[in-house]
């Protein structure tokens, strides 16, 4: 389980808009960069004038203008932004928001039509929004450009040859905060060892999301300052539904989340 009905919708009904910030979230190595690239393709046409700054460039894609920044030649994301602007592109790909300079120019860029992709450390899809106010960006300003917020990370998928049935998932859904009795019929799966997996118990990695849509309702308590409640399926949940599915275990869980 990768995206569900109900989030693929969301997402491309995000990447499909014609300006506004779209956010990318995680920690390094969760393939923050391989969600951006994916839609970066998927969004590569000939009328559509693509540009990036990026550090370093990871992938290069045919059709779309890649700059890769040199600080020690002044080259730096907010230099290298201001003059693609010029060239007015339809998206903006920004490796990633490190400041505020930088997340000022890709706010202006979103205002003035143009749809801006991005990444941002921080824990949860809510933590960027506090990121970016607490890099100077004001709230209203924020619920003017938001489009969505995508949290994601990797998890270590079961080796299907030699998993186990888990004994202890009762302490483990405790020490994740989870009642048991939510999962009372549930069978969870521990890593086992095996040649298959070359006795690590796993083979291959599946992506867990938390995407944040803003609509115009959570664009209003954005723009009032209100607390935004948890009207969404959070990286726990996401990661639960594929520890039900026997993709997961409990241990990994824990050690990413």
């Amino acid at each position: 389980m990768y995206l569900s009905e109900e989030n693929k919708r969301i997402f491309y009904k995000a990447i499909n808009q014609n300006n506004g910030i779209i956010i990318v979230n995680g920690p390094t190595g969760s393939g923050k960069s391989s969600t951006l690239y994916s839609i970066l393709k998927y969004k590569n046409k000939e009328e559509v004038n693509i540009s990036t700054v990026e550090d370093p460039i990871e992938y290069q894609i045919e059709g779309i203008n890649q700059v890769q920044c040199k600080n020690e030649l002044g080259l730096d994301f907010a230099t290298i932004l201001r003059a693609l602007l010029r060239q007015d592109p339809d998206i903006l790909m920004i490796g990633e928001i490190r400041d505020k300079e930088t997340a000022e120019i890709a706010v202006k860029a979103s205002l003035t039509g143009h749809l801006v992709f991005s990444t941002l450390h921080s824990n949860d899809s809510l933590g960027c929004i506090n990121r970016l106010v607490n890099l100077g960006i004001d709230s209203y300003l924020l619920s003017l450009v938001l489009q969505m917020i995508v949290s994601q990370r990797l998890l270590r998928k079961l080796c299907p040859y030699c998993k186990k049935e888990d004994q202890n998932y009762r302490e483990k859904l405790k020490s994740l905060n989870l009642p048991e009795e939510k999962y009372g019929d549930v069978k969870f799966y521990a890593s086992g060892a095996c040649e298959k997996c070359m006795n690590t118990g796993y083979i291959g990695r599946i992506p867990v999301f938390e995407i944040i849509y803003f609509d115009e309702s959570l664009k209003n308590i954005l723009a009032q300052k209100k607390e935004i409640k948890q009207n969404f399926k959070t990286l726990l949940e996401n990661a639960m539904d594929n520890a039900k599915e026997g993709l997961t275990s409990l241990d990994e869980i824990m050690r990413q989340l």
